[in-house]
């Protein structure tokens, strides 16, 4: 991989120097208004903070802080909008009383007047044992988001997919993909067709695809993506709005490790062998424009649990990059590589990227973002090589899926 050269016009987003934050999850609607919401520890303890910006992300309004009733934390932040340009939060609160039991819950809302005013949190029917984890979520149609989450309260672990068609206050019953190794870090995607596309990882086996194209309605058999980048793993992806050209990059979900990138021409039914984006990254973040062209985000260990972010771009479905940009400065601490954590990337309908990352230049990691418009001289400087999986990484998975 080439040296990466730096381009900074970074944006802090949270409003208060104390704490840390990180695990960031950013969105941005048809209309242009951008939010993200993180993990703050700015009281002591963790919650759930949002923020939202009205003007292309150069400046972001007052944070707003979230913590379920009684809950020890908020954690596993998510946010996502329809396609209506509909609003969604999702905060995770861990330590809910339950009788004798403390387990963890997930709180949504959803806003259809661009976050100025909000509905009331409700609460998930508890259809995870009280221990769900690392939950996502994405928006189909007017009032219909879509949810996965690892159910870590069954004896053998499972991803469970929920739906609800009126904006998070009602959900239909889970389907549930189950194995032999517990599994988590869901992810899904849709393209202009309305197919909806479902990846999550397994704890030392593989990464997993399937795909649905009657809204959640039912699934195809799961297909093998590659082997899961680190024990556990985590995936995300990103569609082309044909539907076609499916993309799955694949990362430790704690420490700096190996990150690969899969890519699939026929809709996720086959996929190219993974080529290797870094030995020693985290935290990777993929999105596809509307001319198909892939913008790719991940961290680099540079020293210890110092890092930068690093972004590059392909116009050939991955075959090859532009030379990595530096989007922080090289040598931060943050809070990358540390157990689930995640960060974003999001580009708005006419192409603008936004990358969204916890910074370390003042010493502890910060929420931020940046004016990012990179000049990209070539698209060919850097082509990466087949990734080949360690050999603890290999193991045999078995699914099934159950419908209830």
């Amino acid at each position: 991989m080439p040296t990466p050269a730096f381009s900074d016009n970074a944006i802090r987003i949270n409003d208060h120097p104390v704490g840390k934050q990180y695990e960031i999850s950013a969105s941005v609607n048809s209309r242009g208004v951008l939010l993200a919401e993180w993990i703050d520890t700015r009281a002591g303890y963790e919650q759930c903070a949002f923020s939202l910006s009205y003007d292309n992300g150069v400046t972001w309004e007052t944070n707003q802080l979230y913590n379920h009733p009684g809950s020890a934390t908020g954690v596993d932040p998510v946010v996502t909008t329809d396609s209506a340009g509909n609003l969604y939060q999702l905060c995770m609160a861990t330590g809910i009383e339950n009788g004798s039991n403390l387990g963890n819950a997930m709180d949504i809302r959803h806003s259809t007047d661009d976050g100025h005013t909000w509905s009331e949190w409700t609460t998930l029917p508890n259809d995870f044992n009280n221990a769900p984890d690392k939950p996502w979520m994405i928006g189909g149609k007017d009032g219909t988001i879509y949810l996965a989450a690892a159910n870590l309260g069954n004896s053998l672990f499972e991803i469970d997919f929920m739906k609800s068609t009126d904006y998070g206050k009602t959900w239909g019953s889970p389907k549930s993909y189950s194995g032999s190794v517990s599994l988590m870090g869901a992810f899904m995607g849709t393209d202009n067709n309305g197919d909806l596309f479902f990846s999550w990882s397994s704890y030392g086996g593989n990464v997993q695809l399937v795909k649905s194209s009657d809204a959640g309605a039912t699934f195809t058999e799961p297909v093998i993506v590659g082997a899961a980048s680190g024990a556990p793993g985590l995936s995300f992806l990103a569609v082309d709005p044909s539907g076609s050209d499916v993309y799955v990059v694949a990362a430790p979900a704690y420490g700096f490790a190996d990150v690969w990138l899969s890519h699939s021409t026929d809709g996720g039914k086959s996929w190219a062998p993974p080529v290797a984006i870094s030995s020693k990254g985290a935290e990777p973040s993929v999105v596809v424009s509307k001319n198909g062209q892939v913008h790719l985000m991940w961290s680099e260990e540079t020293n210890g649990q110092k890092n930068h972010v690093l972004y590059a771009t392909s116009k050939n479905q991955g075959l090859s990059f532009s030379a990595p940009i530096a989007i922080s400065e090289s040598g931060q601490l943050n809070d990358a590589g540390q157990n689930g954590s995640y960060q974003s990337l999001v580009i708005t309908d006419d192409g603008q990227l936004h990358p969204f990352w916890d910074d370390g230049r003042e010493g502890h990691p910060e929420v931020f973002t940046s004016l990012f418009n990179p000049t990209i001289q070539s698209f060919s400087d850097w082509t990466p090589s087949l990734w080949i999986p360690k050999p603890s990484l290999i193991g045999s998975f078995e699914l099934e899926q159950r419908v209830p």
